[in-house]
């Protein structure tokens, strides 16, 4: 049975689909709406087939959307940054 990863609630749907449409970047704007079709109810399987990415590195995503909160972005890069010493 497919998996459902189910996101902290930090923003709508409709936010979330905001920054997804509005995401400049091509990665960024991948994860974003990885984050928003999780929001709306579907699987990891349903969206991987319709992305093409794999089901688990859409739960990557949505990991570190939980763990990251409302203004935390879901890119590699920026996990990377945040965790760099200053």
């Amino acid at each position: 049975m497919p998996r459902r990863i189910h996101l902290r609630p930090y923003l709508t749907n409709h936010e979330l689909h905001e920054r997804y449409r509005s995401a400049h970047d091509p990665v960024e704007r991948r994860h974003r709406q990885f984050v928003w079709l999780l929001a709306r109810g579907l699987t990891t399987t349903a969206i991987a087939r319709v992305t093409g990415h794999s089901a688990y590195w859409i739960g990557q995503i949505a990991r570190r959307y939980n763990a990251g909160g409302r203004r935390r972005s879901v890119t590699a890069a920026d996990a990377r940054e945040s965790s760099a010493p200053h």
